[in-house]
């Protein structure tokens, strides 16, 4: 041995002594040998035909995180005697999980994998967009369809977060080779130029003079163009708003494809009262083929009480009861959603584990999020 190693091996002792190394902490699994080990159990009479399924779930949703066995372990608390989680199972438990050799409490394992996966699937549900297909969507969609298949042009108002966009959005996205969205600003005439050619897909650059011919190239009698937030126009000068509506006009009027022009129906309500500045505005009713108003159509056969229903269904809540139902009437769809989506994450936290999905729960977040009381 040289003298310089043996000077170490004299001051820190043999190096393999030194590292303790954790043979669990990182293993590459097969999917289907694990999988084969988690049937065992059930052969075995351990587990359940359920456990089994949410053992092969809690080890396909690491693995396709690329978790090691830490990651998994830290995932499963264990029960004291109060019921809480205060601490995770180890590495090597987890090892020998999946590698058919568990030794242990089987019920308490499997109940801490059914515990995360009910909070881990939770969670999903909160990031998803989950889509309703409310009265607002349903009229849309078949408003739109209709409109679309007679090349004309339609008007749609309604009231704000009512679910308007959301469903423009939806429709398009259920029709991406024939439809065409754009959300309007305050723009002037050259940017509304440019984001009509975004919205159609023209691509690379172009001179001025050559942009509206590419959006021509791009748009025919096949298409749909839905041009939403049309009240935004209103804040522009009438002489802007014109040109920016007659740009429109041109585009629809060579294509030959159908438009759906969106905004709130506050329009209705400031044409009343500056018929002169929304000049823009009156003459673009007069060229719409048919109008829609979604707020009459809310108000019809009690629409609204039926989305706050299905809207709940979709997010896992029971039917509401009649002091709910009072309440949830005074929401806007994206408030009801937004109320929803928090009251899921609290029974996912600590502080609202175990608390069930119901009226009062519901009425608790409202009441938080309106500042009169903490859930």
């Amino acid at each position: 041995m040289r003298e310089g190693e043996k000077a170490v091996q004299e001051v820190f002792g043999d190096l393999k002594d030194m590292v303790q190394i954790n043979p669990y902490s990182r293993q590459e699994y097969s999917a289907g040998k694990v999988h084969e080990a988690i049937a065992s159990y059930g052969d075995q009479g351990h587990l359940t035909p359920d456990q089994v399924l949410d053992a092969c779930w809690f080890f396909d949703y690491g693995k396709s995180k690329g978790w090691q066995n830490k990651d998994w372990a830290k995932c499963l608390l264990k029960k004291s005697a109060s019921g809480r989680g205060d601490s995770s199972y180890s590495d090597s438990q987890v090892s020998r999980f999946f590698n058919g050799k568990f030794e242990g409490n089987w019920e308490n394992f499997m109940e801490a994998i059914h515990d995360f996966k009910e909070v881990a699937m939770e969670r999903q549900k909160m990031t998803e967009d989950i889509f309703v297909e409310t009265s607002v969507f349903r009229a849309i969609n078949d408003n739109l369809t209709m409109m679309h298949s007679r090349h004309a042009p339609m008007l749609i108002t309604g009231e704000t977060q009512i679910g308007k966009t959301r469903s423009f959005l939806e429709y398009a996205r259920r029709h991406p080779t024939t439809t065409k969205y754009l959300r309007c600003f305050a723009w002037s005439e050259s940017s509304l130029k440019a984001a009509l050619a975004e919205a159609v897909g023209v691509t690379g650059k172009h001179r001025a003079d050559a942009v509206l011919p590419e959006i021509r190239r791009l748009l025919n009698e096949n298409h749909l163009l839905i041009v939403d937030e049309m009240h935004e126009f209103a804040l522009n000068s009438d002489k802007v708003a014109r040109k920016n509506v007659e740009l429109l006009r041109y585009v629809m009027d060579s294509a030959g494809c159908a438009v759906a022009f969106c905004g709130t129906s506050k329009l209705d309500e400031m044409l009343d009262r500056d018929p002169v500045n929304l000049g823009w505005f009156k003459q673009l009713k007069a060229r719409c083929a048919k109008r829609v108003n979604l707020d009459d159509i809310l108000r019809r056969d009690n629409n609204r009480d039926s989305d706050i229903c299905l809207i709940l269904k979709a997010y896992g809540f029971p039917h509401p009861d009649a002091e709910t139902m009072k309440v949830l009437r005074t929401l806007s769809t994206r408030q009801l959603i937004f109320d929803l989506q928090s009251a899921i994450a609290f029974t996912t936290s600590e502080k609202g584990r175990g608390v069930k999905r119901d009226s009062r729960l519901i009425l608790g977040i409202i009441a938080d999020h309106q500042g009169k009381q903490e859930v």
